[in-house]
Formats: C-alpha cells, structure tokens, sequence
C-alpha cells in the first residue's frame, strides 16, 4: 500500500485498523453486523460492530515457497508470460516451443495472477483481469495437451 494511502487510513476517524488480527468469526443476518477477532501475537480475543470490513493482507508477495524454477524478480513477484519470455537472459528458462500464456510462469502450466505477478500496479481490476485470463489460458493449455 502506498504511503500516503496508509497514513490517511490510520488517521481517519471513522477507521479502525486492528494489527495483527486474525478475523475468527462474521456476525450478521443479511449483512454484517459485526465481527470477532483473535490477535495472532497476544491472543486477545474481541468482537467488532461494523457494518463492513475490508480485509488487506499486505504488499509482500509470500512466494517463497514456490519451487526455485519459477523465476522470481528482485522484490519476490513473479515473472510470467512476456515479463521473461521476450527479455533474452531469463528466455533460457523456458523450456518450450511454444511462447508462454500471458500468466504462465517459467514452469509451463503454473500460472500467477494478480498481485503477487511482476509488473501489475496491485489494484482490483487488475484481479479481475487476470482472472478472466486465467480462464483463456487455462482452455489454450488444455487444447494443447
């Protein structure tokens, strides 16, 4: 999240940011009404009235556990389709013929979408953009095999 973004969020009177939470349970009939939460470091418990929660789980990619074959750039996001496949000292990890889908990975068949993928700007429509083109690459791989 960019600076300015996150010091208008923490000093918004009609926001509260909870660290650390880990959200346990969503109250509600039609709509929420409140919710319960367990911090991950102390353990308290609390219960939040709120007619909605936003949840943002950073801007660190968590990549570290994927296999060391899918390449990676200097912050931990994922290089995918053109992001590697046309810059010529990362094209040798590419072990196909054919060029890569647009959110293949340097593994044929893993794909990456969203945030964690190199090169997007980290917004919601990016999310639902690569979404949408997971579906496209998903149907070119399966008319390939």
């Amino acid at each position: 999240m960019s600076s300015y973004l996150s010091n208008h969020v923490m000093n918004h009177p009609k926001i509260k940011v909870i660290p650390h939470p880990e959200v346990t349970c969503i109250n509600g009939e039609s709509r929420v009404e409140s919710i319960e939460t367990r911090n991950s470091i102390t353990g308290e418990t609390d219960t939040v009235h709120c007619p909605a929660l936003f949840i943002f789980i950073g801007a660190q990619p968590h990549t570290a556990w994927l296999p060391k074959s899918v390449l990676l750039d200097d912050k931990g996001f994922v290089l995918t389709g053109s992001a590697f496949y046309t810059d010529p000292s990362l094209r040798s990890h590419w072990s196909l013929d054919r060029t890569p889908c647009d959110l293949e990975t340097t593994v044929p068949g893993i794909l990456a979408g969203s945030d964690v993928r190199a090169g997007t700007t980290k917004r919601g429509g990016f999310a639902v953009g690569d979404g949408s083109l997971a579906v496209s690459c998903v149907h070119r791989l399966s008319a390939q095999s």
